[in-house]
């Protein structure tokens, strides 16, 4: 099955090296787009859909499902405690104080469901604008987008998974969660080797390599992904040790080969960082018998390249189960400490 990255928060995606990461490792790209005839995409994702690679994904699908009014309680749920965490700092505050004008942000009304356009409405949350723009506060907005892009991927009937350039975006999404052990996860982070094209690479260079070079392209991706399906299915800490150390053994091969591909193509490159969320099954009784803190410490005696680190957070309510057994949410970026060009 193909799979399909979502790039959150924006609709055009403003990092020029996350789009070409994300053209390269993954099928299609998506962003939420408020209505199909939407004319301000990028040039960049215009010329991607062109290639029927990006794939808006409109609100309105969700709106018209069964998950919308599961949604909008979700949604109105998390503005309650928003509301809450700021009337605890305040004991007196005004609206306007919440909307205040330097703190909002615009989102277009196609992007919400008349029901909550009616509700943000009469609790004096919104400003309408000209064609069809709104301006709420800024972290009633992020609430609200982050909400959508959570249902956006529950519900999708692709493979889909959260792309991020950053990690509060990923954090906003997928916010820690300590007091469910459930919801432990497993971050493994792959540092200063993972290639990612120059952001001078043209777009279609890389597509004409995903084409040309499919097989090799593929066995270096599916080396991440078969380490993510062994740790998704290992019943203890031994066993996801036993993985990570012949990850580690093979990985130097792998990556040599892959580099040796880009090299042939000149596809120029530099090496950054992939880190990428797991499910974790066993992770429950493992946290009972030694907690999260010494499961963390154990596992990073490995080697450099990969760390795995081990979080709690709240995505069983966000992840659709049958995607558990691969990463369910990836961040790319490029080392800050060194770029190394691929000679």
């Amino acid at each position: 099955m193909s799979q399909t990255i979502l790039y959150y928060p924006y609709i055009n995606i403003k990092n020029e090296q996350w789009i070409r990461n994300a053209l390269l490792y993954w099928d299609n790209i998506s962003s939420i787009v408020p209505y199909t005839h939407y004319d301000e995409l990028s040039p960049e994702l215009l010329y991607l859909k062109e290639k029927e690679i990006y794939n808006p994904v409109y609100p309105k699908n969700l709106f018209d499902s069964d998950f919308s009014e599961d949604f909008q309680r979700a949604f109105i749920r998390k503005l309650k405690h928003y509301e809450k965490s700021i009337e605890s700092k305040c004991t007196m505050i005004h609206k306007e104080t919440i909307k205040s004008p330097e703190l909002s942000n615009w989102i277009h009304h196609a992007k919400i469901p008349f029901e909550l356009y009616k509700f943000l409405d009469d609790k004096k949350y919104i400003n309408n604008l000209a064609d069809g723009w709104l301006e709420l506060d800024d972290k009633i907005i992020n609430i609200y987008m982050r909400t959508l892009a959570e249902y956006c991927i529950k519900t999708s009937e692709n493979d889909m998974v959260l792309g991020t350039s950053n990690k509060p975006s990923q954090n906003e999404i997928f916010e820690q969660n300590h007091k469910d052990i459930k919801s432990t996860c497993c971050e493994l982070k792959l540092i200063d080797c993972f290639p990612q094209p120059l952001i001078d690479t043209s777009l279609d260079d890389i597509i004409k390599f995903k084409i040309q070079r499919k097989d090799e392209l593929e066995a270096f991706k599916e080396k991440i992904k078969e380490l993510e399906n062994n740790i998704y299915k290992a019943n203890n800490i031994e066993e996801i040790k036993h993985h990570e150390t012949n990850f580690v053994e093979s990985w130097k091969s792998c990556k040599n080969d892959y580099y040796k591909v880009l090299k042939e193509a000149r596809i120029k490159c530099v090496l950054g960082n992939l880190s990428t969320l797991i499910a974790l099954p066993f992770a429950k009784d493992a946290l009972n018998a030694i907690g999260l803190n010494s499961l963390t410490e154990h596992i990073q005696n490995g080697v450099g390249l990969l760390n795995v680190v081990f979080n709690s957070i709240n995505y069983t309510n966000i992840v659709n189960s049958k995607k558990y057994d691969s990463g369910f949410a990836y961040l790319i970026n490029a080392s800050k400490d060194k770029l190394i060009k691929l000679e």
